[in-house]
């Protein structure tokens, strides 16, 4: 990537930032690794922040607009063909109850998923309990303050 690419990236991801900070503070920082190299960070910061879904896109250096999010119909068929309840998802997307999710897959103004949420559908859904576990864990820990 040369430097046009990257200032490129960088701005449309912090146009993005407002939509999900989360999301895009991961972004910005994985972009930067990916064109900074080891320069930008530690080889232990890059391993922690490896599971973040924004920071692997852009380390990949992905366009904004090549992350697809889902239409309210495709979360909904996701849950169905996966045959998850809204109390499952609520938990696996860490929100309150089923009418949390009730808001991403319809109604009259369904909410638009963002990308965080749609990965953890699709981790609990391919990772096995024992991983999502570990990777709970390891939030959990990272919660102690230092």
């Amino acid at each position: 990537m040369n430097k046009q690419q990257f200032d490129r990236l960088l701005r449309d991801a912090e146009i993005n930032k407002q939509g999900d900070p989360d999301y895009w503070g991961g972004y910005i920082r994985g972009l930067r690794r990916a064109y900074h190299g080891a320069a930008f960070s530690t080889d232990a910061e890059h391993e922690k922040w490896a599971k973040h879904p924004g920071y692997m896109a852009g380390l990949a250096a992905l366009k904004p607009e090549s992350v697809e999010l889902p239409t309210a119909a495709a979360v909904h068929a996701f849950l169905r063909r996966h045959e998850i309840t809204g109390a499952q998802a609520a938990r696996m997307l860490y929100l309150s109850g089923s009418r949390q999710v009730r808001k991403y897959t319809g109604g009259e103004n369904p909410r638009q998923m963002d990308g965080a949420r749609w990965f953890c559908l699709h981790a609990h859904v391919l990772l096995s309990p024992e991983q999502i576990a570990e990777i709970e864990s390891a939030m959990g820990a990272d919660l102690i303050a230092e």
